[in-house]
């Protein structure tokens, strides 16, 4: 899997786990992510895009997660 895949797994699934499943309400998410991006532009990253380090950094020091977590694979429970 490269660094692009990866970071787009863990983006969907942070939305996911934050109810914003598929981005139907890609404003919300947005918002929810800290403004780093317009919505059109994260709905482009979900859907194949490119994924920026900018982006990533953002997200991980804006939901308090460890610099570099959106580079690395995660196992994930189901709840």
């Amino acid at each position: 899997m490269d660094l692009q895949d990866i970071r787009r797994n863990n983006l969907r699934r942070i939305l996911d786990d934050n109810d914003f499943p598929g981005v139907e309400r890609p404003d919300v998410a947005v918002a929810y992510l800290g403004n780093p991006v317009r919505p059109e532009r994260l709905a482009a990253m979900i859907n194949g895009s490119h994924i920026g380090t900018f982006f990533v950094r953002h997200v991980e020091h804006w939901l308090r997660l460890e610099r570099g977590w959106m580079d690395h694979p995660h196992e994930f429970i189901e709840s």
